[in-house]
Parts: structure tokens; C-alpha cells; sequence
């Protein structure tokens, strides 16, 4: 209902009608399917890249580097980089990800960040391009992967929804993970099976910082009255930064309070 509010087509399909588009699928275990035909994905690093030219453009500066101490007794004077320049501003944003369980340790109970291993495989010519969908399975518990099936002509990329593995963004190996990479083989082989043997064509692994109820955390900055932090994305950050950017520019320039339902009191 939600979707089709929004002017978007979803319809339920019969799995027989799935088995005639798509015979590459494996059905076993599928109980419902549903199709859009809008269904499409963002490419976040170029999108974030678009993001920041126009910014600067707009006389923004742009600066890539690690912060190392805030400074100030209840409100924020200037932050240190590693380097030891300071910059100073009347509001400061912090949206870190998960280091920012670094500069705010009070939220390391809060915060939970995980590794997100993605990766591409080989795939014969009827599992590239327009031959399958976009793709996301909902499975057991909490269970979730998706795909899409010609990234790029970089093979056929497969993903993972589950928060098990955690992650030192500072510290671990960012290779694959052995364990992690045969339980996606596993899914990968029994829903698309010319797949069972795919050989791995690259992969990297992303990261997740998780609030305790998978809602944004988006509140004043502990012990900080001039400052606003941004955490708990969940996986969902970068696709509603948009409307996130519009509440934090509404609270900033107008003093409009922040959303409860996203505080840290709750």
C-alpha cells in the first residue's frame, strides 16, 4: 500500500509466472513474488561524489581527514585534525558513521557496526543484463539478499542484510571472509544454480552501524548544545539523506526541533 501510494506499480505474480519470465530461478522455499517495473538502484560513492561538486561549487569546502579531538566545555570552540590544524563553526554536524562511537564513546552501547561483504560473480550470458531482475529475497527471521544481475559489466553482484559478523573499521581485514563468502555461495547456487560454481570476480566489504531498533539516531551531540549528531543508519542512510539533510538544515537555520521519535531519550 505504502509503494502504491507513492505512484509505484507493484504487483503480485504467480510463481508460475516467475518460473516462465525467469527459469534461471530456483523456486524451492518461495512463497509470494512481487514485481516492480520502476525498481531500480543508486550508486552511492558517485552520488556522493555529485553531491560534493556541487557543494563546493556552491563556495562549500571540502576537506578529507581524521578528526582527532573536539574542544570546548558544553559547547564546541574548534575540532582538531590529526594534522593539527583546528576548524571552527558555529554548528557542527557529525555524521560518522561508525567511528563515531570514537568521538562519542557514550554511544558505544548504542551503536553496533558490522562487516557487509559484497560480492561479484562470474555469471553465464542469461544472468547478465536485462536477462533476470534486480533482485531481494526475504528469508527466514531477518534473513535478506539482493542483487543485480550486470553491475556495471562487473559480474553479478550478490549482497547480504544480516548483522552476525562485526567489524574494528580501524583495525580488521577488510578481505573476504572465508565463512561469509561459502554461506552466499550456498544462497547464491540454491536460488540460481548455473551459479553453484560462479567463480569470484571482485569484492569488497562495506560497513554498518546499527542503532538497537534499526531507527536513525538524530539528536544534540551528549554534553554539546551546539552540535548534532547523525548515527545509527542501519543501511538506510544514504538513501534518505535527502530528507535527513532537509531536517538538520531546518534545525540549524530555524531552530525547528529535531523529530522524537528519533532521539536518544527514547
Amino acid at each position: 500500500p505504502l509503494m502504491k501510494e507513492k505512484g509505484h506499480e507493484l504487483e503480485e505474480i504467480s510463481l508460475a509466472n516467475v518460473k516462465s519470465r525467469y527459469p534461471q530461478i530456483n523456486l524451492e522455499g518461495v512463497t509470494t513474488a512481487y514485481y516492480e517495473p520502476r525498481v531500480g538502484y543508486l550508486e552511492a560513492s558517485r552520488s556522493c561524489g555529485v553531491v560534493m561538486k556541487q557543494f563546493t561549487s556552491l563556495g562549500g569546502q571540502y576537506e578529507q581527514a581524521k578528526v582527532t579531538g573536539l574542544n570546548g566545555t558544553g559547547k564546541i570552540k574548534s575540532i582538531t585534525l590529526e594534522s593539527g590544524k583546528t576548524l571552527s563553526a558555529d554548528q557542527y554536524v557529525f555524521a560518522c558513521g561508525p567511528w563515531m562511537r570514537k568521538l562519542f564513546p557514550g554511544l558505544n552501547e548504542l551503536i553496533k557496526v558490522s562487516r557487509q561483504e559484497v560480492y561479484y560473480f562470474q555469471a553465464p550470458e542469461d544472468h547478465l543484463g536485462t536477462h533476470l531482475p534486480i533482485w531481494i529475497e526475504f528469508g527466514e527471521g531477518e534473513k535478506m539478499f539482493y542483487g543485480i544481475p550486470d553491475h556495471f559489466n562487473q559480474g553479478f553482484k550478490m549482497a547480504y542484510d544480516q548483522r552476525n559478523w562485526p567489524l574494528d573499521v580501524d583495525s580488521d581485514d577488510r578481505g573476504v571472509t572465508p565463512e561469509i563468502h561459502r554461506q552466499m555461495s550456498e544462497v547464491l547456487a540454491g536460488r540460481f544454480p548455473a551459479l553453484e560454481k560462479a567463480a569470484l570476480l571482485r569484492h569488497h566489504t562495506c560497513v554498518y552501524e546499527s542503532s538497537p531498533d534499526g531507527d536513525f539516531i538524530i539528536d544534540q551531540a551528549p554534553g554539546f548544545s551546539n552540535a548534532t549528531i547523525l548515527c545509527g543508519s542501519s543501511g538506510h542512510g544514504f538513501k534518505m539523506g535527502p530528507a535527513i539533510g532537509e531536517i538538520i538544515a531546518d534545525h540549524i537555520s530555524t531552530g525547528k526541533p529535531l523529530p522524537k521519535e528519533f532521539g536518544l531519550s527514547r
